[in-house]
């Protein structure tokens, strides 16, 4: 068997270091855009005599540069947290295994009669005031319908260390 203990505690260890860096990516991503505001336009007049141009200072360009790389580094942080947080919750309780958990045997528990809400879609043309067809709206009518409830009792193994999890899972059913 394997030290439970042990095992979450360099599980919290990985999740601190996994979940710090993405929010600190977005935190300088908002600090940046405050301070931002606060800078002067980075606009100045050169002029030769002839032709006078607006010239930006280089500061302007490299915020505009940095501002970019941190967007994208932050919609890579939003995706790195949202896939965190839907693998955590594949992962063994007892050994604190990643993508261990395999299910292998589903059972039906209870069956209760119950009303399932249905949807019918129906179109209507739309017409303008000359009588010219201009499209059409999708109407939604909801209407119920008899069904089931089934309950099943799901039993979920871990691949590493055997550990057996139940979980019970409820589907509606129309007849």
């Amino acid at each position: 068997m394997v030290d439970k203990q042990k095992n979450a505690a360099i599980y919290k260890q990985k999740r601190m270091k996994l979940c710090v860096i993405p929010l600190c990516i977005i935190a300088v991503r908002w600090i940046f855009n405050y301070v931002r505001k606060f800078l002067p336009a980075g606009r100045i007049l050169n002029s030769d005599g002839l032709l006078p141009e607006w010239h930006y200072e280089w500061y302007f360009y490299a915020y505009e540069a940095i501002e970019t790389i941190l967007s994208l580094a932050a919609i890579v942080c939003v995706f790195i947290l949202i896939a965190f947080i839907i693998r955590r919750n594949r992962r063994c309780k007892n050994c604190m295994a990643w993508e261990s958990i395999k299910m292998i045997n589903e059972k039906l528990v209870d069956v209760k009669d119950t009303i399932v809400q249905k949807t019918a879609y129906s179109e209507a043309s739309n017409y303008s005031a000359s009588g010219k067809y201009i499209g059409y709206t999708t109407i939604e009518t909801p209407y119920y319908v008899p069904g089931k409830k089934l309950t099943y009792l799901q039993t979920y193994q871990c691949s590493c260390c055997g550990d057996l999890t139940y979980k019970q899972v409820a589907k509606t059913k129309a007849i």
